[in-house]
């Protein structure tokens, strides 16, 4: 079975996250095998990471003419195909010119050749939801990783991390709720992004009880949060390995950019989604509140 796969152009770790659960699904048969083309590097960058994607595994279409990509795409001769990105041209068109026995695309805001079978992308449920029902509707992320969230330990994940001010919490009040939940018994520890070199000193000095995960890969980010029982964090890309693998989690959001959240944490009974005019008007408490709710409620 030859199964061609066209990835979005997302250079983003958390929509790259949100891919690996449908990769995982077609990679779990034997005898698969998996092309996937990808508009850019960097739109593989993470895939690459989690050791989804190797050179025999993967195109990148930038430099190559029209003609040069479906020339690959042709000689792979794929039985499925299953399109990421909608609304584009040039897939639309390798879509309708490739012979396979499954066709199906991600269908927003129109696509341009309905000759093929289109799904439409639902943005009340997590994105990566929206890409595992391509190979089957009745699929679901949590159902295939139970194994993973349904973890019961006294296990809190903190992670600080995000790409600007409107996202970030206050690693003050992290730390307020590390210790409001020490009080209740819990073991909290601290994954901080990239490049949050001040910040992981701040840390360092005022977080001192607390075991901080430093200098972690991506595939460590990976373990350690699958093996947490909740996971607290403000829009960041790690916090999607709790999103994939449904972990309980406390997702912090300001006013002004909580118009996504659905479709960026899901809506699946183990989340709780905060939020505050501004994303530092959360209060501690309610944190803290929400971590035990849901992990007395398991």
């Amino acid at each position: 079975m030859k199964i061609l796969v066209f990835l979005p152009n997302k250079p983003f770790l958390g929509h790259q996250i949100s891919i690996v659960p449908m990769l995982e699904i077609l990679k779990r048969n034997k005898g698969v095998d998996i092309l996937c083309v990808s508009p850019n590097d960097k739109s593989s960058f993470f895939l690459k990471k989690l050791d989804l994607l190797d050179e025999a595994s993967y195109i990148n279409y930038k430099g190559y003419s029209w003609k040069g990509v479906f020339d690959k795409i042709k000689r792979f001769n794929p039985d499925q195909i299953y399109n990421l990105r909608p609304s584009s041209v040039k897939i639309d068109l390798y879509l309708i010119l490739l012979k396979a026995s499954i066709k199906k695309s991600i269908y927003r805001k129109g696509n341009y050749f309905l000759k093929y079978k289109p799904v439409t992308y639902n943005d009340k449920t997590y994105v990566g939801n929206n890409y595992v029902k391509l190979i089957d509707d009745k699929l679901n992320i949590s159902e295939f990783y139970s194994e993973i969230n349904n973890k019961k330990t006294d296990r809190v994940v903190i992670i600080p991390a995000g790409s600007n001010d409107i996202k970030l919490y206050s690693l003050g009040k992290y730390i307020e709720v590390a210790n409001l939940l020490k009080e209740k018994g819990y073991t909290v520890e601290f994954l901080p992004g990239k490049g949050m070199d001040e910040d992981i000193e701040y840390l360092k000095n005022n977080a001192s009880g607390f075991t901080i995960h430093l200098d972690n890969s991506l595939k460590d980010e990976q373990e350690i949060i699958s093996n947490t029982s909740c996971v607290i964090a403000n829009d960041c890309g790690p916090s999607h390995f709790a999103h994939i693998y449904n972990i309980n989690r406390v997702c912090l959001f300001s006013r002004e950019s909580a118009y996504f959240h659905e479709e960026w944490t899901g809506n699946d009974s183990n989340i709780k989604v905060l939020y505050g005019n501004t994303i530092n008007d959360i209060k501690t408490i309610d944190i803290t509140n929400s971590v035990i709710t849901l992990t007395t409620n398991q």
